[in-house]
C-alpha cells in the first residue's frame, strides 16, 4: 500500500505494532483481544473498500449519463433541421406546381383567344367588301321603295294643311295605306323618328356618302342598328288623310344635301 493510500486509512500500522507488543504481555487474554481486533479491523477494511467502490461508481455514472445526453442532443440536432426543412420544401414544390398550373391555364387562354381572333378575322374577310365603284353602281340602280305613281318630284308645292309654300327635296310616291315599304339598297338603320305630322321616318345609311329617307310611315319593322338588305321590307305606309290612298315621301341624301332620287332609280 502506498503512502498516499495509507493516509486515507482510518488507522496507523506503527500504532498497531505497539499494541501487539503490549498484548504479548497479557497472555491468552491478549490473544483473544488480538483476534477480536483483527476481526474488527477486517470489517473496517471491507466497509471502507465497499464505500470506495460506491464512490467510484457514482463518479462514473454522471459521466456516462452526460455522454448519453450529449449523444441524444447531437442526434436531435441533426434530425430536427431535416424535419424543419421538409416543410419549406413541400411548400416550395406546391408553389412550383401552382406556377406550372397557372402557366398552363394562361397558355390555354391565349391559345383560345388566338383561335377566336382567327375565326373572327376569317368571318370578316369572308364578307364581300364593296368598292367605291360598286357603291356608285348600286346607287345608279336603286329599286323603288314603293310601287306606285310619282306625284311630286323635287319642286315647290303649297301645303294645304299649313297653307304655306314648301320645297319637296325628294319624291312623293302614291300607294295604298299599309303597303310595304322596302329598302332601296343594302345598308344599316341609322335613325327612326316619330312625328305627329309626318308619322314615322326611317333613315338608312348605305355608305359614308349616301343615306336614304322614308317618311309618312305607319309602322316600322326594323330598329336602329339593324342591317337591311336591298328589297327588304322596313315599314308600312301610313295615312296622310287623303282617303284610301296615301303618299310616301322618299329622299336620297348625298353627303349633307338631298339629290333627285329619280336620277338613281333603275
Amino acid at each position: 500500500m502506498s503512502k498516499k493510500e495509507e493516509k486515507k486509512l482510518p488507522f496507523s500500522l506503527s500504532a498497531t505494532k505497539n499494541k501487539l507488543k503490549k498484548l504479548k504481555k497479557l497472555g491468552w487474554a491478549g490473544y483473544v483481544l488480538f483476534i477480536a481486533f483483527f476481526i474488527a479491523l477486517g470489517g473496517m477494511i471491507a466497509y471502507y473498500q465497499k464505500g470506495y467502490q460506491l464512490d467510484s461508481i457514482n463518479q462514473l455514472l454522471p459521466h456516462n449519463n452526460q455522454e448519453e445526453t450529449q449523444e441524444k442532443i447531437t442526434v436531435d440536432s441533426i434530425s430536427q433541421p431535416q424535419m424543419i426543412n421538409s416543410k419549406p420544401e413541400q411548400e416550395q414544390f406546391s408553389e412550383i406546381g401552382r406556377a406550372v398550373m397557372s402557366d398552363s391555364q394562361k397558355s390555354a387562354k391565349k391559345t383560345k383567344e388566338k383561335i377566336e381572333d382567327e375565326i373572327s378575322e376569317e368571318k370578316v374577310n369572308s364578307v364581300p367588301q364593296m368598292s367605291s365603284e360598286s357603291v356608285s353602281s348600286q346607287f345608279n340602280n336603286l329599286i323603288m321603295p314603293l310601287q306606285g305613281e310619282i306625284v311630286s318630284n323635287c319642286e315647290w308645292y303649297k301645303d294645304q294643311l299649313l297653307d304655306a309654300w314648301k320645297y319637296n327635296s325628294g319624291v312623293n310616291i302614291r300607294g295604298e295605306i299599309g303597303a310595304e315599304i322596302k329598302a332601296v339598297a343594302n345598308g344599316k338603320v341609322k335613325r327612326i323618328i316619330r312625328d305627329d305630322y309626318q308619322g314615322i321616318t326611317i333613315i338608312i345609311t348605305h355608305t359614308d356618302k349616301y343615306n336614304s329617307l322614308y317618311s309618312n310611315l305607319e309602322t316600322a319593322t326594323v330598329k336602329v342598328g339593324d342591317e337591311v338588305a336591298k328589297s327588304q321590307m322596313i315599314a308600312k305606309l301610313g295615312d296622310n288623310g287623303a282617303g284610301e290612298n296615301s303618299e310616301l315621301h322618299f329622299e336620297i341624301i348625298k353627303g349633307e344635301k338631298s339629290v333627285n332620287p329619280v336620277d338613281y332609280f333603275n
